[in-house]
């Protein structure tokens, strides 16, 4: 019999999604890698060890994943909300999948600058509740509240928390 050796559609299918996949995980390496001090995580071991011990590490990743499109990081992850904020069954996955982090810069619009400074110094519960907070906001479609006006507001009221704090430190 002759056989033709043109991959079926089915077979291309599988291959662009693999090559998406992959590039999903890569990204999402570079990004993880990139706040490491955030998290903190030392390396590839450490990161393994700290998801599979630690619930609050997880949670914090999910948040922060999240977070991460408000400041340009157009990830294909989808959230739904759960008892912690918004989380990603696919997130859970990608994160336990991931082999190794690369400092190689891809190709994504995320402004790491100004996702450092809002993320600097907060825990977990601070994560959650901006997270869950933005996560609202979004599902209500508010067509006169700009993204960059939310960060700023939760920005503030993160500034104003700091100052309290040091007054009462005084």
């Amino acid at each position: 019999p002759i056989t033709n050796n043109k991959p079926t559609p089915q077979v291309k299918s599988i291959k662009i999604k693999s090559v998406i996949f992959m590039n999903e995980i890569s990204n999402l390496g570079y990004f993880l890698n990139s706040i490491k001090k955030t998290l903190p995580f030392e390396d590839t071991e450490d990161f393994k060890k700290k998801i599979d011990e630690s619930k609050e590490f997880r949670i914090k990743v999910q948040k922060l994943v999240y977070l991460s499109k408000f400041f340009g990081w157009d990830n294909s992850y989808h959230f739904n909300f759960h008892e912690n904020g918004p989380y990603s069954c696919q997130l859970s996955e990608d994160y336990r999948s991931i082999d190794s982090f690369n400092d190689k810069k891809h190709d994504y619009n995320f402004d790491n600058d100004k996702f450092k400074e809002f993320t600097m110094n907060q825990d977990t519960g601070y994560f959650e509740s901006t997270s869950s907070i933005l996560y609202y906001l979004s599902k209500m479609n508010l067509t006169q509240i700009n993204k960059n006006k939310i960060i700023s507001v939760v920005t503030s009221l993160k500034l104003q928390k700091k100052f309290r704090k040091m007054q009462e430190k005084d």
